[in-house]
Order: C-alpha cells, then sequence, then structure tokens
C-alpha cells in the first residue's frame, strides 16, 4: 500500500487526514492540504519493474512485430488439483457408462467376456413376458411383467390346470 508524503516535509500523511472522495491530503506538520492523486501518482503496483527481468510466469518480447507481454495461471497446485478431480470424476463417469455399455450389449444378445461387469437383473432382454387375462366381465388382469422362461412355464401351467377346473 502507498502511503502519501508531503511534498514539502517529505513526512507521511497519517490515514486519518485524508479524504479520497474529496481528493484532499492534509499534512498536519506543514498546514498545507494537497491533492492526493498528486501525492499517489507515480507509486503504482509495479510503477519500477524491469521489463528485460520478467518474473517466473511471465514474458515480454519487443520485435519488428510488436510487443507482446503474458503472463499464465498455471502453477503445480493448480496442476495437481485439477489432476486429482479429473481422475476422480472420470473414475466415477466410467463405472457409471461400463454398466449401460455391458447391459446394453447384454440387452442385444453380444456376448461379452466373463471379466466384463453385467448388472444382474430379473428378466429384461428377449426373456420379458406379460399374461393378460380378459374375464367375462370384460376386466383385464396383467400377471407378470419381466418373467424369466422358468416364472413363463410355471404361469402357463398353472392357468391351464385352473381354466381346466372351471371348464
Amino acid at each position: 500500500m502507498v502511503t502519501p508524503t508531503c511534498s514539502k516535509c517529505r513526512r507521511p500523511i497519517h490515514s486519518d487526514d485524508i479524504n479520497v472522495p474529496k481528493n484532499v491530503a492534509y499534512c498536519r506538520e506543514c498546514n498545507i492540504a494537497h491533492r492526493f492523486s498528486e501525492l499517489t501518482f507515480g507509486h503504482e503496483r509495479g510503477a519500477y519493474i524491469d521489463l528485460d527481468h520478467p518474473p517466473n510466469g511471465a514474458w515480454f518480447v519487443h520485435d519488428h512485430s510488436g510487443t507482446i507481454i503474458g503472463a499464465t495461471h498455471r502453477n503445480l497446485v493448480n496442476c495437481v488439483g485439477f489432476l486429482f478431480f479429473a481422475l476422480f470424476w472420470n473414475g466415477l463417469l466410467s463405472v457409471f457408462v461400463s454398466f449401460a455399455i455391458s447391459s446394453t450389449l447384454h440387452n442385444l444378445q453380444v456376448p461379452l467376456p466373463e471379466w466384463v461387469p453385467v448388472p444382474i437383473m430379473e428378466g429384461g432382454g428377449a426373456d420379458t413376458f406379460t399374461v393378460l387375462i380378459e374375464t367375462r366381465e370384460g376386466k383385464q388382469i396383467k400377471l407378470g411383467s419381466l418373467l424369466t422362461n422358468e416364472r413363463r412355464q410355471f404361469i402357463l401351467s398353472a392357468l391351464q390346470q385352473v381354466v381346466g377346473q372351471i371348464v
């Protein structure tokens, strides 16, 4: 931070004697009011820098095509933090993507190696089966959705026995 000094006595002006909105800095020693902007002019941050030796991560190039001034925000801490986040996120996402792909291929009856994780689901794929029974009153009864072959055979056998007993 820049400390304004009196141009006459060269002593620092206390912050209580500065009114920034009115642009006034008052020196109690000299009893003189100065323009605050004139006391701080030329003391901007970086006013005394060496363009031939920029700090790490910055550059200054002046040649026949023009002047290029640049800086980077890259550093090791940001790199490691982003790397950790990227590996974690991609690892998490790859689990869901691999399950989606393997279950889709499984439902399409594509043979998969044994080491591929395939979600085990009841029914699904080509083995789905739904039995609709319409009663004499016109009501529909839905028996079983996504039945396996074993359950489908059981339902059909049970229905044949029940229908045979009723008729």
